[in-house]
């Protein structure tokens, strides 16, 4: 570089490898580092005619604050505190704060160029509180307890980020909104892929989540939260879990287990007993949405609402989980569209719901009911249901539940059963070609039976066992 002679106006100085330029203009700092050097405007002359020096600030572990010229480097871990966008320049690794890059100022984005953080650290890799605005991207993770953990951010993104070897992927607690979780992947976590807690307005999308030794996707006392086009493979526990009310430890896997417990027995056994009120758990999931994604291997459920409140779960492809979709303690929440195929115990199953709609889906070859209910005010409609190994639709323990315009066909044994239920209605539904009786009903009153299509079933059209005169049974042949 060429520099002029020093005169009243500019003076030149070299120190340490710094060369400091004081102009009437500005003051510019070029760091030197070999052949490379990097410019940062800091600051103008004062009023006064004396030049303010203002330098920047490096991260506390070596990186630059970014400036106007440009985005900064990190070359090792540390805290960022000034707004700006960082690119990693360097593959890191440093677990000796229990995180590497804590993010403490608002418009951040850090790029992570394709290098990697790894590491043994307790904490997250990468870490963000209390502040807003603030993007993740393209950075690969391993070893960490947590990868990115975004806690009371409001606005963040993180995209395109790939953890492995975590006991948590991807976190998000608490924050004012706006957060986007999006084309990620979480590798082998120990207890969940993605989480979010405590937390309003959150997107969960296009992301893959493989072999979490817990749940896959888990949203917890949040309101608001959509999880779109995600695939959700071989999860220990269930594929997607929306829900538990506060105060549970919801990572204590018999917790889980015991609200998912199927009720079959005790509503055979005794229909009062199933008939518990939701409002008792006072859920604090609401108003989320799991929509078009493709869940399968699942230990447990491949999509579990428990204990939430208007809940769409729509589009999804489960397959080759324990139930496909269970809802448990559920209130208001809709299932549609859904192809539920190949799980080992029932299609869809509600337990313990209320007000809750099953409508659209296609359940097949699953290895227990097409469609289990219990719970009041349930409305099944509209669903093909064929080829499942025990009854096609099967409500217990129910009143005031409506079973329309389904086709229940070829499933091993009953079309559709009714038993210790009240109020129901089975209406222009068609049971035809199942292992047991098209429509079979046990210890129930006051149901409506009409204007069905029942024929070539191996066990009868409709069995009345204990039948009511309050029973209205019309118009129910092929």
């Amino acid at each position: 570089m060429r520099l002029q002679s020093a005169s009243t106006a500019q003076v030149a100085a070299v120190v340490v490898g710094v060369l400091i330029v004081v102009g009437a203009g500005a003051v510019v700092v070029l760091h030197g580092g070999g052949n490379s050097q990097q410019a940062v405007t800091a600051g103008r002359q004062s009023p006064a005619g004396n030049a303010s020096t203002t330098t920047p600030t490096s991260t506390s572990g070596g990186g630059n604050e970014s400036g106007s010229s440009g985005p900064a480097t990190l070359d090792a871990c540390g805290a960022i505190r000034s707004s700006g966008t960082y690119v990693v320049g360097a593959d890191l690794s440093d677990g000796s704060n229990g995180r590497c890059l804590s993010i403490l100022a608002n418009d951040v984005v850090v790029r992570g160029g394709g290098h990697s953080i790894t590491g043994g650290g307790s904490g997250a890799a990468v870490h963000a509180t209390g502040v807003r605005n603030v993007t993740v991207e393209d950075l690969s993770i391993d070893g960490w307890s947590r990868g990115v953990a975004l806690e009371n951010v409001t606005d963040g993104t993180v995209a395109g980020v790939s953890v492995g070897g975590a006991t948590a992927g991807l976190t998000v607690d608490g924050g004012g909104g706006g957060v986007v979780v999006r084309d990620s992947t979480v590798r082998s976590p120990g207890q969940v892929g993605i989480r979010v807690r405590n937390a309003d307005r959150v997107g969960v999308s296009n992301d893959t989540v493989l072999g979490s030794g817990g749940v896959g996707i888990h949203v917890l006392d949040s309101t608001n939260v959509e999880t779109i086009g995600n695939l959700v493979n071989d999860s220990a526990s269930h594929g997607v879990l929306y829900g538990l009310s506060a105060g549970v430890d919801t990572l204590d896997q018999s917790n889980v287990t015991n609200w998912a417990t199927p009720p079959k027995q005790a509503a055979a056994a005794n229909g009062s007993a199933a008939r518990r009120t939701v409002a008792a758990y006072a859920p604090a999931t609401r108003n989320g949405a799991v929509r078009n994604n493709t869940v399968r291997f699942s230990g447990d459920h491949g999509v579990f609402v428990v204990a939430a409140r208007n809940v769409t779960v729509a589009g999804n492809d489960l397959a080759r989980n324990n139930d496909g979709i269970h809802l448990s303690h559920a209130a208001g929440v809709t299932v549609s569209g859904n192809a539920v195929t190949h799980n080992r115990d029932d299609g869809v199953q509600l337990s313990f719901a209320a007000n809750d709609v099953v409508a659209a889906n296609h359940v097949a070859s699953n290895g227990d009911d097409g469609i289990y209910v219990v719970g009041n005010d349930d409305r099944i409609r509209n669903n093909t249901v064929t080829a499942n190994g025990d009854d096609g639709i099967d409500v217990q323990a129910s009143t005031s539940d409506h079973v329309v315009g389904n086709a229940v066909t070829l499933n091993r044994d009953d079309g559709v059963l009714l038993r210790n239920v009240t109020r129901a209605t089975a209406h222009r539904t068609v049971a035809r070609g199942n292992g047991g009786f098209g429509i079979d009903v046990h210890r129930s009153r006051h149901l409506a039976l009409t204007d069905n299509e029942i024929c070539r079933n191996a066990g009868g059209d409709v069995s009345m066992r204990e039948a009511r005169l309050t029973d209205r049974i019309t118009n129910n042949a092929c």
